[in-house]
């Protein structure tokens, strides 16, 4: 063994904890280093370091050990809170200085990663950054293999490290340590396993010169750390349910001459393009990722140092460009540091307790919670998932508690819509079971008896009819639940209303069926655009109307004036009204004559003369908001916001409707109380400001991650597709492997794409501006007024040319321009209007498009890489789960002509058209031709707007981008469109296909962080199987 470098101590006060050795002298004593020692109190470390690559590859990265050691009293059980404590021993592999972290009574959660980066920062002045250091632990199948190495870079990734300590302790007694290994990187070399993409000077301002910027070093390769053979670490049973990672690899050899290594970029400078620029049959291969990993080497953003004047002289606008990229770059890093805790793997709401109750109310098996196993709800036609039972239940405690209103906000693909059919079905039977306490109290436990714990006299009659526990006890599993009558209204998108009605056959209504009858007789009352609410489902919603005397002061008294009130009725539980945005007010609330009042704005108390004369009431002004009718304060209105992705620019996603969800009760909440009024409104305005001014204000960042993830905890259930049901996945879906794949347009075609990219955005620059201009001449008084304008997607055109570059040479015959290449002007082309015909009609002869149909898929050096993707996937050489030949999603932004094997989605279909044409997509079970027999289409071919909400592709086996889209929720929703339970095939495909040379394309990746992002988002559309954070008894 190479003897260590000497690297200087860390500074930390000596310990009364540490070994005599070290207490006696400071320096290393054969406890810590001696491998073979045996009667070491301390584990037996190796000296791990990477392996030397040149001179200053030792310099570049400190190598540090932190033991998380576990003290734990196995007589106790989970449910009786058993005491454990953890200490995390930071100890450097070169000189073995010991510290202990004060101790505290912990359980597993109660150690998080980010106390231990807090630690790391404050007593090591190191901040655990991913991109510049690597922290990592290693699980040994047995005492004698070298194990298998994981990243810790999360707090999912860091928990499920000591769970998986905490479980193997309770029946191993020699476990009770686990290694954490903190690889430091220099500031100037970041981890190994790629280098960061190579910047392109741009444009600048007002006229300070410069030359190109003086160019980062090239990063050292590095390797891999190095097993841990002879070290103490746990010995554990193998991760069959863990994420894999590859064993530890071995150093990789030094890269040939004119070679790239492993993991390094390409300059696209040097890449040698073939003839016919074909070459990328086998480009993207070292980009591929599986999901079932976590990988975070290509990610690595350039240094954020702010630009400096001195290097860019000679160059008038490149320091402008400079700074708005670093701007950029800066906003995006801290919007990702928002986000990355809110949407935090561990569900902080489940805890063996709270799962216990809600397989008590639904009466299901606890040790049943694996995906494999499903849960049979009472009167519900669809079975339902483990973690769908759970979030119902979740989702019904919020309503009858303090917070009422909750944020459904599970992933795509879990079912968020099945957990909204289930929670109105429950409320509904048990306001059904309330009233059937009221009207026959004598057979059920009084609500004035002393003692209310005991059993209910009819809880088996009430159990065999209704298939849930009678609550008149309260020690029922159901007794929190209080009748709550009243409809259900669904605000939609349009494009969703199918999707809303096909559940609701499939949970509620699935007609003819032996197996399900609608007892209760369920109705969805269609309420937008040409549909209406029936008669007999208007008569459902009818209420109660009750005569309420008032004073002027609100007091009730006998007497005058007098008030109506409509009180809902158990009936009403029967409808569901299913509505959009636009059409609730006109096809719903206008038909309600007794509606409330409600306005766009909070009113204040207003008089008004009552018609008899007898005196004054107080009428009072309600909320309104997306026309949804809300009474501030009544706690029968829940409100339960639907979306797999709640956050992604800021609070000011959410601020609106948590300003609609404050009640007065939250005072009570020690969370709640801090935002009942407007705060999270004016923190989220105030993030907004200087996330569009590009200056990120340090403060504003910590004010945001400090407070916004316990509002988030207190407010959302959320899981996603990599959460874990105490030790179990939350569903079973195929791996989902991600490449980004780098393509060249052939022959001149690259160089004309990426010279209409550079005098397109030459162009829009100028225009904007004159634009700003324009308009701080008008507001000279408020010039930071202009952050607030909503920026226009400039670079429409450069993004469409930039995959299809013949496209650049079409004109637009009636104005001799080139082609816009928008829907509006497809749109105006294409029909008839009193002044002039149509120009063509599509798709066939004289449709300019269809006619350079060959020139245009010609130009594109894209649809070579798509095709040479594809190849794998040709029948017969590759037939899906199904047995049918392989089917593919194509994401794409252009309308073109296509055969009848490729089906066309766009936004400008009906909802009624998208779904007719995504039915050639699926297999039709209840067709009349055999299964066999059917040929449905391979090639789905949409925009990213059209196809990424509310699609089921469970038949798709891979998913391809021809471009980057602007924002990174697109492709996270694209992505899983195909990538969901109920899908046949083992392994899905994730692509991206990107022009490097393309200046359109290179500015998205940056500005947005695409690299990273999409990375990140697949890593939480993985199938992890993660040994679970705690063991049921």
């Amino acid at each position: 063994m190479d003897s260590p470098p000497e690297l200087p101590p860390p500074q930390v006060d000596q310990d009364v904890n540490q070994s005599p050795d070290v207490a006696r002298t400071g320096e290393a004593g054969p406890a810590a280093l001696d491998i073979a020692s045996p009667n070491t109190s301390q584990p037996a470390l190796r000296q791990l370091r990477p392996q030397s690559i040149g001179p200053s590859a030792t310099a570049a990265f400190e190598s540090w050990m932190i033991t998380v050691n576990l003290r734990i009293d196995m007589k106790s059980s989970i449910a009786d809170k058993p005491i454990s404590k953890f200490e995390i021993r930071p100890s450097s592999l070169l000189n073995a200085t010991f510290r202990d972290v004060p101790n505290g009574i912990l359980r597993p959660n109660h150690l998080s990663y980010r106390k231990l980066k807090d630690f790391l920062k404050d007593e090591w002045k190191t901040d655990l950054d991913t991109r510049r250091n690597e922290l990592g632990w290693v699980r040994q199948a047995d005492e004698t293999s070298e194990g298998t190495y994981y990243v810790i870079t999360s707090e999912l990734t860091f928990q499920s490290a000591v769970s998986c300590l905490w479980n193997d302790a309770r029946t191993q007694p020699s476990v009770r340590a686990i290694h954490l290994h903190l690889w430091k990187g220099s500031p100037e070399v970041p981890v190994p396993g790629g280098a960061p993409r190579k910047k392109k000077p741009a444009p600048g301002p007002q006229g300070m010169p410069l030359p190109n910027p003086v160019p980062r070093p090239k990063p050292i390769p590095q390797p891999k750390p190095a097993s841990l053979q002879g070290s103490a670490s746990p010995s554990l049973p193998g991760p069959s349910s863990l994420p894999k990672r590859a064993p530890l690899p071995k150093p990789a050899p030094p890269p040939e001459p004119g070679k790239p290594s492993q993991g390094q970029r390409v300059d696209p400078s040097q890449r040698k393009n073939p003839p016919d620029g074909g070459d990328n049959n086998n480009k993207g291969r070292d980009n591929d990722i599986d999901l079932n990993d976590i990988i975070e080497e290509e990610n690595i953003d350039p240094d954020l140092s702010e630009p400096d004047g001195k290097d860019f002289e000679g160059d008038p606008g490149g320091l402008a460009d400079a700074w708005r990229d670093y701007q950029e770059r800066k906003t995006n890093e801290s919007l990702q540091e928002m986000l990355n805790p809110i949407d935090s793997e561990i569900t902080t709401h489940l805890t063996p307790e709270t799962w216990q109750k809600a397989c008590s109310l639904f009466t299901h098996d606890a040790m049943r919670r694996d995906p494999g196993y499903i849960v049979k709800v009472s009167h519900f036609a669809r079975q339902v998932l483990p973690v769908q039972m759970f979030s119902a239940y979740m989702a019904l405690e919020f309503q009858h508690g303090i917070v009422s209103h909750t944020f459904l906000a599970l992933a795509m693909g879990l079912g968020k819509t099945t957990v909204a059919f289930i929670v109105h079905h429950v409320q509904n039977v048990y306001n059904i079971l309330w009233d059937r306490i009221n009207q026959n109290p004598n057979q059920h436990i009084s609500k004035d008896a002393d003692d209310m714990t005991g059993p209910c006299p009819s809880a088996q009659l009430v159990f065999e009819e209704y298939g849930f526990h009678c609550p008149c006890s309260s020690s029922s599993p159901g007794h929190f639940i209080k009748p709550r009558t009243g409809a259900t209204l669904v605000l939609s998108p349009t494009g969703l209303l199918d999707t809303w009605t096909r559940e609701f056959n499939a949970c509620l209504d699935p007609g003819d069926s032996d197996a399900y009858q609608n007892r209760f007789g369920y109705s969805l009352a269609r309420a937008h655009g040409g549909a209406s609410p029936t008669a007999d489902q208007w008569n459902l919603l009818q209420g109660k109307e009750e005569i309420l005397p008032l004073t002027e002061d609100g007091e009730i008294v006998n007497g005058v004036p007098q008030m109506s009130w409509f009180s809902p009725l158990r009936k009403n539980g029967r409808v569901i009204i299913l509505s959009t945005t636009d059409s609730v007010d006109s096809k719903f609330l206008s038909h309600q004559s007794n509606r409330k009042v409600h306005s766009w704005d909070v009113q204040e108390y207003n008089k008004a003369k009552a018609k008899d004369g007898g005196g004054e009431a107080q009428k009072r002004g309600t909320l309104l908001a997306s026309h949804l009718l809300l009474l501030k304060g009544f706690i029968e209105v829940s409100l339960n916001w639907l979306s797999g992705t709640p956050l992604v620019s800021g609070p000011s996603d959410i601020a609106p409707l948590v300003e609609l969800m404050v009640r007065d009760e939250w005072i009570q909440d020690p969370e709640l109380k801090k935002w009942r009024r407007k705060e999270l409104v004016r923190l989220g305005l105030q993030w907004a400001k200087n996330i569009k001014k590009g200056a990120v204000d340090e403060e504003v960042t910590q004010q945001v991650l400090r407070a916004l993830p316990q509002l988030v905890e207190a407010l959302f259930i959320r899981f996603t597709l990599k959460s874990v049901l105490l030790d179990r996945p939350v569903v079973i879906i195929p791996r989902n492997i991600f490449k980004l794949i780098s393509a060249t347009h052939p022959g001149e075609w690259q160089e004309k794409a990426s010279q209409i990219a550079l005098n397109d955005h030459q162009i829009y620059t100028n225009k904007n501006l004159k634009a700003k201009a324009k308009f701080l001449a008008n507001k000279a008084n408020r010039p930071q007024d202009w952050t607030d304008q909503k920026p226009a997607n400039l670079y429409y055109r450069s993004r469409v040319v930039a995959t299809f570059p013949f496209l650049a040479t079409m004109i637009n015959p009636r104005t001799n321009l080139p082609f816009r290449l928008t829907n509006n002007e497809f749109q105006e082309l294409t029909t008839s209007s009193d002044d002039e015909p149509a120009l063509f009609e599509p798709g066939i002869a004289g449709d300019p498009f269809f006619d350079n149909l060959k020139e245009i898929c010609r130009s594109s050096g894209k649809l070579i890489a798509w095709k040479n993707e594809l190849a794998q996937f040709q029948p017969p050489g590759f037939l899906d789960a199904e047995g049918r030949p392989s089917r593919h999603i194509w994401l794409l932004h252009i309308e073109r002509y296509t055969p009848d094997d490729v089906l066309l989605v766009h936004s400008m279909m009906s909802p009624m058209e998208r779904t007719a044409t995504l039915d050639k997509f699926h297999l039709n079970v209840g067709s009349n031709i055999p299964l066999e027999d059917q040929r449905p289409a391979r090639f789905l071919v949409a925009t990213s707007s059209a196809i990424a909400t509310g699609l089921t592709l469970a038949e798709a086996i891979s998913v391809c981008f021809l471009e980057v889209d602007y924002y990174a929720h697109t492709m996270e929703q694209g992505f899983c469109r195909h990538c969901r339970q109920g899908n046949k095939n083992a392994v899905v495909y994730s692509w991206v296909i990107q022009n490097d040379e393309n200046p359109t394309e290179e500015r998205i990746f940056n500005v947005n962080a695409l690299r990273s992002k999409i990375q990140q988002v697949q890593a939480r559309k993985q199938s992890a199987r993660v040994q679970g954070a705690i063991e049921i008894d």
